[in-house]
C-alpha cells in the first residue's frame, strides 16, 4: 500500500510537468509551421504558382498552398503544388468542406486525406488587415482581393496574414501565432478558449476576430518573436 501510495504521489507530481512539456512542444510546432506557410506565400508570388499571369499571394485558404488547380487560364495546374505540408493544409480551419471553390479556383484538400489539427493547433488566413496604412475597413486592407481579373477575391498583390490557434486552451497550448507578408511573427496568450472543438474543423469562439490586429492592440497584447 505504500509503495501504491508514492507511486500515485509521484504521477501527480510528474503530469503537470508532462502536459506543460507537450503544450510547450506544440507551441513550438505551430509557431514552425506557421512560418512555413509565410515561406510558401513569398513562393507562391516569386514562382506565380497558380498561373494566373499575376505575381501576388494567395489569400483563399491555407489548404490552397498545399493543393490547388487554376482553371481561369484555361489551362489546369496539376492537383497538388505542395508548398506547405499536407498536415498543415489538413489543419485548415476555414476551407469549406471538401476545399475551397471559388469561381475558377477550386482545391480539394480532402482528397490527401482527413481533416484534422496538427499537433493541437489549427490554421487559417486573415480576412483584414487593421494596422496603419493599410487602410482599415476599406478594400485596401482585405486580405481577399481580385487581382487577376477573374472574378474570385482570392489574392493580393502586397500582403496576407495567416494564423495558428490550438484546439484546446490549455491541453493543447495556450498561445495564438499570427504572421504577415513581413515574415513577421507575433504570439498571444488570450487566456481562454478560442475554438469550440465539438466539430471538425471547429468554430470559432470570437475571442480572435480574424484580423491582422491594429497597432494599439498589437503593441499592447500581442509579443514579437525573433
Amino acid at each position: 500500500m505504500i509503495v501504491i501510495a508514492v507511486l500515485a504521489i509521484l504521477t501527480a507530481l510528474a503530469i503537470p510537468g508532462i502536459l506543460k512539456s507537450s503544450r510547450t512542444a506544440n507551441e513550438q510546432n505551430a509557431a514552425s509551421s506557421l512560418k512555413t506557410v509565410a515561406t510558401a506565400e513569398a513562393d507562391f508570388k516569386t514562382n506565380d504558382a497558380d498561373n494566373n499571369a499575376v505575381r501576388d499571394f494567395w489569400t483563399g485558404d491555407i489548404a490552397g498552398l498545399y493543393a490547388i488547380d487554376n482553371t481561369s487560364t484555361g489551362t489546369a495546374l496539376p492537383s497538388a503544388i505542395k508548398l506547405i505540408e499536407g498536415s498543415v493544409a489538413l489543419a485548415d480551419l476555414w476551407t469549406a468542406t471538401g476545399g475551397l471553390s471559388n469561381g475558377n479556383y477550386a482545391n480539394d484538400v480532402s482528397t490527401f486525406g482527413i481533416r484534422s489539427n496538427k499537433a493541437g493547433y489549427w490554421y487559417g488566413m486573415l480576412l483584414e488587415d487593421l494596422s496603419t496604412g493599410a487602410a482599415p475597413g476599406a478594400p485596401a486592407g482585405l486580405y481577399q482581393q481580385d487581382t487577376d481579373g477573374s472574378g474570385d477575391a482570392v489574392h493580393n498583390s502586397s500582403r496576407f496574414g495567416a494564423v495558428a490557434l490550438p484546439e484546446a486552451y490549455g491541453s493543447t497550448g495556450h498561445l495564438a501565432y499570427i504572421v504577415n507578408e513581413r515574415n513577421t511573427m507575433f504570439s498571444r496568450d488570450f487566456g481562454g478558449e478560442l475554438l469550440n472543438a465539438g466539430v471538425i474543423p471547429p468554430t470559432s469562439t470570437g475571442l480572435f476576430d480574424r484580423n491582422w490586429p491594429d497597432d494599439a492592440t498589437r503593441a499592447a497584447f500581442w509579443s514579437k518573436l525573433d
